[in-house]
């Protein structure tokens, strides 16, 4: 079964790739970086309650960000490749 989860996730990620492309990592980004603002102003309320959690939870979103923009870097350079290679003269 989970299997079949990790297929469909898999699938609607790509999907969402193909009829997005690079807005899908600029959406997921800008919201990694306004939930690592929420949870940074969230902080100064609780600053002595769960401080573990909440920098667990800040390098977990970091990560993320990291994953997204990387991604987006490597949509880019495929983008600019293919369009080289079209402009590039035929021998």
């Amino acid at each position: 079964m989970i299997v079949a989860v990790f297929r469909g996730v898999k699938w609607l990620h790509a999907e969402l790739h193909r009829r997005i492309g690079p807005a899908y990592n600029v959406i997921l980004g800008i919201g990694l970086v306004i939930e690592i603002i929420h949870r940074v102003r969230e902080a100064n309320f609780h600053a002595d309650a769960g401080v573990i959690r909440f920098l667990l939870a800040v390098v977990l979103f970091a990560l993320l960000l990291l994953n997204q923009l990387a991604e987006l870097g490597e949509h880019v350079e495929r983008r600019r490749l293919r369009r080289r290679e079209r402009t590039a003269p035929s021998c």
